[in-house]
């Protein structure tokens, strides 16, 4: 028995010594037996209520988004309600208060710039365009109103950079939206009496635009008004080749063909206009001022001697009336210069010399111009022969 229970306390040492050498070897404790986890369908519950919860915040979020945006788009139509009845005042802070709930819209910050321009608030105008501009560089329409800005903050190389960026900016039609930055940036130029500039926006602004009435008719107008007339025509001419019936853009073509002296085209122009526009009474002037030059110039192609003669002594005639008419009282006896009118105008018709009457009706129109610089309507068709045959001499 001794021997029995000796073997088993070596055998119950030796077990000792393996476990002691085991857990030398793993540096380890031995774990402790594992205790059982929660059962599956807890963690499925735990993961489902967390969604939940997300779910819930996203729509809260989103709810609370858009209640402010409809608030913002709310403001923003009521502000422009209130301006076009002419209510600056209450369409601001009806703008101001739609661009608070919104900042990151560039069309609420623009129309509210607008509106600040038009009221006088440039400088609180700048503030709302910088961010759009810093968002978005590029943006045709914000560097425009930032262009009106420089204008009314008297800044024109300002002006004019941001009307360039404009120009050459995104627009989302494109080369139509283009076309007008650059018609106001030659308007820009002209209010500044920077003439020769603005005929070259405009010459450049010719070839790269589309080729529509509206637009040509525009074009032709401000190179009238900037004094480029022959440069007009060929705009005007095709606006009327493309829209037979646009009253407007005949009446300027007959305008640009009168201040170049081309009166029988002129007056064409100037009928036709009168026809599709009744009322327009520039265009009647036009004709009839066209037609009474036509009647007297005896510069006109393919006369007869008889009736450029007889037009010589016509023309010496109305300037003889238009130089009475500016005496403060008849001369008694008349002057020498007004007696030589006299006894040319005595002569015969076919006796008359025009290189004789020509200078006497020069020098009676330049005594009436001395007295009386405005021409009399009664006579203006005299002084445009008179412009008419000078320009002519010159060119020769």
């Amino acid at each position: 028995m001794i021997e029995l229970a000796d073997a088993i306390d070596r055998i119950r040492i030796a077990g000792q010594a393996a476990s002691i050498g085991a857990a030398c070897v793993t540096d380890h404790p031995p774990s402790p037996p594992s205790t059982p986890g929660p059962p599956v369908h807890v963690y499925v519950l735990v993961a489902a209520a967390l969604a939940a919860m997300f779910a819930g915040t996203t729509w809260l979020g989103r709810e609370y988004h858009d209640t402010k945006a409809a608030r913002a788009d709310a403001h923003f139509t009521r502000g422009r309600v209130l301006l076009d009845a002419g209510d600056a005042e209450g369409g601001i802070i009806e703008l101001r208060a739609a661009v608070t709930l919104d900042r990151g819209n560039p069309d609420y910050a623009r129309r509210l710039a607008r509106a600040l321009i038009a009221a006088g608030a440039p400088r609180e105008a700048q503030t709302y365009l910088d961010g759009v501009l810093a968002a978005d560089p590029t943006s045709g329409l914000a560097n425009l109103t930032q262009a009106q800005v420089a204008r009314a903050l008297d800044d024109p190389d300002a002006a004019e950079a941001y009307y360039q960026r404009a120009w050459f900016g995104v627009w989302p039609e494109g080369q139509q939206q283009r076309a007008l930055v650059g018609f106001e940036l030659a308007e820009y130029l002209l209010s500044r009496g920077e003439t020769t500039r603005a005929v070259g926006v405009l010459s450049q602004l010719s070839t790269d635009m589309p080729d529509t009435p509206r637009l040509l008719v525009r074009l032709g107008g401000l190179l009238l008004e900037a004094g480029a007339a022959a440069d007009a025509v060929p705009a005007l001419e095709r606006a009327v080749e493309r829209d037979a019936e646009n009253a407007e853009a005949w009446r300027t073509l007959a305008s640009a063909q009168f201040v170049t002296r081309n009166y029988a085209t002129a007056r064409l122009a100037a009928l036709r206009a009168s026809e599709l526009a009744p009322e327009d009474g520039d265009a009647r002037r036009i004709a009839d001022t066209s037609a009474a030059v036509l009647r007297l110039d005896p510069g006109q192609p393919r006369l007869a001697t008889r009736e450029r003669l007889r037009r010589w002594q016509l023309m010496l005639q109305l300037a003889a009336e238009a130089y009475d008419a500016c005496l403060p009282q008849p001369e008694d006896p008349p002057g020498p210069l007004r007696t030589q009118a006299n006894t040319l105008l005595a002569l015969r018709v076919t006796a008359v010399d025009e290189e004789v009457v020509l200078p006497v009706i020069e020098q009676l129109w330049q005594d009436r111009a001395a007295r009386c610089p405005v021409v009399p309507e009664a006579f203006t068709a005299l002084s445009l022969v008179l412009d008419a045959l000078a320009s002519r001499e010159t060119a020769r």
